[in-house]
């Protein structure tokens, strides 16, 4: 393997685009995925096997001469932005693509992450909430009728005909657990298909050249799936196809700095014994705290140990008076009821991966114990203790998912 000084002399973009041989580049891309294998890993769905997933991540950078000449960072952050949300890149099952692009901004080449149409169907379905979902495109031959006042609302019988004509439009279908009987449908005519290819800069090339139909059905189920219960995974999903769509680069951020991971000098591992003494520590500390004196009252004016507030005129230790009615006044709302950021839900359904807690388990643990039945309605006020919960109760999750 080569040192840290020539890896970071490799990836600089003036060597990487002129100096270095296919093999060296491939040789490059191997030591950098080893580099970061233990956070490729890490991120992994349970389902998805580590070893594998490393060889179909390496096989889809290698096999492909135009992904060797983007600038190297932008590939490996694409692979674990891949493994973040668990999909395979250039595979049978057609989930996701690395796609070169030019940023004309820096004059470079860069790598793109996409997900296909079928990764966008296996990322919706990861709610837990999703019994089926699929687009199917129709031809001009069909047999295809809308009436949104039957159930389901459309029938389709498709041509058997060698030539079954051209292109008419296509639509996307999804049955929602406890809505069975009412499946969700977008359907999209090919002029609205049309607008879209035309509103990307790859309009006449790329897998709009290439993949017409597939590209079509992919942008149907993105519109369907707006109206869908949303993964964490799927709502990136949609972002990285949108940008994909609009022919834009996208930024992928996956928590690392080039090189954060090399050079550095191996972190001591903290002992059992040391873990102990830090545990103790922190309890003495609590302890502390909690036998502190509660602050006493403002000279002539009353205190409220709860909430620290100092009032003048009531006299020593008085409480300020109730509202009429008796009720207590509601807080304002803050910062903290605010709803979780995006990456306190990543981080959140990332332990619930490591725990093994599935998406309607922590729903419905959310709706139990707290009143909400999504993620994305969680306020940030009980994000710590949701992250215990997972940390510390995930079996008692699973069992109340189960009763």
């Amino acid at each position: 393997m080569a040192n840290v000084k020539d890896l970071k002399a490799m990836t600089k973009w003036e060597n990487w685009n002129g100096q270095l041989s296919p093999t060296q580049k491939v040789n490059t891309f191997g030591q950098m995925l080893d580099i970061y294998k233990d956070k490729i890993m890490a991120a992994l769905p349970k389902h998805l096997p580590a070893d594998r997933m490393m060889r179909v991540y390496l096989t889809a950078i290698t096999d492909n001469p135009l992904v060797l000449e983007c600038e190297p960072w932008s590939v490996i952050k694409s692979v674990i932005k891949a493994a973040q949300i668990g999909l395979e890149l250039g595979t049978a099952l057609n989930h996701a693509y690395l796609v070169p692009y030019r940023d004309m901004k820096k004059g470079i080449k860069v790598a793109q992450l996409i997900p296909g149409y079928q990764g966008l169907i296996d990322l919706a379905r990861r709610s837990g909430q999703i019994l089926l979902i699929e687009a199917r495109v129709v031809h001009d031959k069909d047999e295809f009728r809308i009436d949104y006042a039957a159930i389901p609302p459309f029938s389709h019988r498709p041509s058997l005909d060698k030539d079954c004509g051209g292109l008419r439009g296509v639509y996307a279908v999804a049955r929602v657990r406890g809505a069975e009987q009412y499946p969700k449908f977008e359907w999209m005519p090919k002029h609205e298909i049309e607008a879209i290819r035309k509103g990307s800069k790859m309009s006449d090339r790329g897998p709009w050249k290439d993949h017409y139909e597939e590209m079509a059905k992919k942008t149907a189920i993105r519109r369907l799936s707006k109206t869908l219960p949303m993964s964490i995974e799927l709502a990136e999903g949609l972002q990285l196809a949108a940008a994909a769509e609009a022919g834009e680069v996208h930024a992928v951020e996956v928590g690392i700095d080039e090189f954060d991971a090399i050079g550095r000098p191996e972190q001591p591992k903290v002992t059992e014994q040391v873990a102990k003494r830090l545990e103790s520590r922190a309890a003495q500390k609590a302890a502390e705290l909690d036998a502190e004196p509660e602050p006493a009252p403002a000279e002539g004016g009353g205190f409220d140990p709860e909430t620290g507030e100092v009032w003048p005129d009531q006299g020593a230790g008085a409480t300020p008076e109730p509202e009429p009615g008796g009720a207590t006044p509601e807080p304002e709302p803050g910062e903290d009821m605010a709803p979780l950021t995006l990456d306190q839900q990543k981080t959140i359904a990332q332990a619930c991966r490591k725990a093994q807690i599935s998406a309607p388990a922590l729903f419905a643990w959310l709706a139990d114990q707290y009143g909400v039945s999504k993620l994305e309605d969680a306020p940030q006020a009980i994000y710590a203790t949701l992250r215990g919960d997972i940390e510390n109760h995930a079996d008692r999750i699973r069992e109340a998912a189960a009763q």
